[in-house]
């Protein structure tokens, strides 16, 4: 008898864990080609369950697989997002001058549940027309656009605590040719990833906003730890990058849709490598439900 419950616990703890094997040469991507979106993708979040991509005036929650699970309107212009203890962050930008009017300003967080229910409202006004956010030791990081297109050499990131009360504001020096405020931040142990519009576009920097490292690797267009379960002992990345075509090249050849993609990047603090794709499958305890497809 306490061989096959010896059997059965190991059985058990086969299928509700993630278990890597033999890697292919094809590159790790989660990907939906249903081109549908008219704004692009500003950012990404993620859990072992689902990625959440924010795209201008949609949030999109898929599968690893990419498939979608569920979509909801969201007021443009939607930038970043985070996920902090389940909930999702979204940094907003009012565009439509009636809501700003309404709401009494432009700039500010939508807490959103998993399943993509608007929870609250958060006006932000020190984080004018905020874009980048992450959370990290108990301080939540937004980063400001005060410049907009012009070339710029910093841009600053504020700070609030669990209840957005302000904190503190600090200016991240980004280089000369940098344009508009911080895309995207995470994080890496204590320390932000950030990425921005410019040559070279992701820095690793201290919570006190001082660059440690910089590197050609684009994230503007979102960034995020892929969760430990699935990671298994590594130390990987979502990368999302910009996938459009034409939606009619004939009649509109200047109208383009766009989906979310996103590629899988081993950090190693001295440089980001494309993974290649694992062959595993991931089976969620009492679901038959397949997270990563071979």
């Amino acid at each position: 008898m306490k061989y096959i419950i010896l059997f059965l616990l190991v059985f058990s703890s086969f299928i509700s864990s993630p278990c890597l094997s033999a890697e292919t040469n094809t590159p790790w991507v989660i990907s939906n080609d249903t081109f549908k979106y008219a704004g692009h993708l500003q950012g990404l979040s993620c859990d072992e369950n689902a990625i959440y991509w924010s795209f201008t005036d949609r949030i999109l929650k898929t599968d690893w697989n990419g498939k979608e699970i569920a979509e909801v309107p969201i007021d443009s212009h939607s930038g970043d997002c985070c996920l902090v203890n389940g909930k999702l962050y979204f940094s907003v930008l009012l565009r439509d001058r009636k809501k700003v009017a309404q709401k009494g300003g432009n700039s500010w967080i939508y807490v959103m549940s998993t399943d993509l229910k608007l929870l609250k409202t958060i006006p932000v006004p020190e984080a004018k027309n905020p874009d980048g956010i992450t959370w990290l030791d108990g301080t939540f990081y937004i980063a400001s656009d005060v410049v907009g297109h012009d070339l710029h050499s910093s841009n600053p990131i504020i700070c609030y605590d669990e209840n957005f009360k302000f904190k503190k504001r600090y200016i991240l020096k980004t280089g000369a040719d940098t344009r508009y405020g911080v895309q995207t931040m995470t994080t890496y142990k204590d320390q932000l990833l950030i990425s921005n519009y410019s040559s070279k576009p992701t820095f690793l920097i201290s919570k006190d906003c001082n660059v440690l490292k910089q590197f050609t690797i684009d994230g503007s267009t979102g960034i995020h730890p892929v969760p430990e379960k699935i990671a298994e002992g590594k130390c990987l990345y979502l990368f999302s990058c910009l996938y459009r075509k034409k939606s009619d090249p004939e009649k509109n050849p200047k109208k383009r849709l766009w989906a979310p993609r996103a590629f899988v990047y081993e950090f190693n603090e001295k440089s980001f490598q494309k993974c290649p794709k694992p062959q595993f499958q991931r089976i969620r305890p009492g679901s038959d439900t397949i997270l990563i497809e071979k």
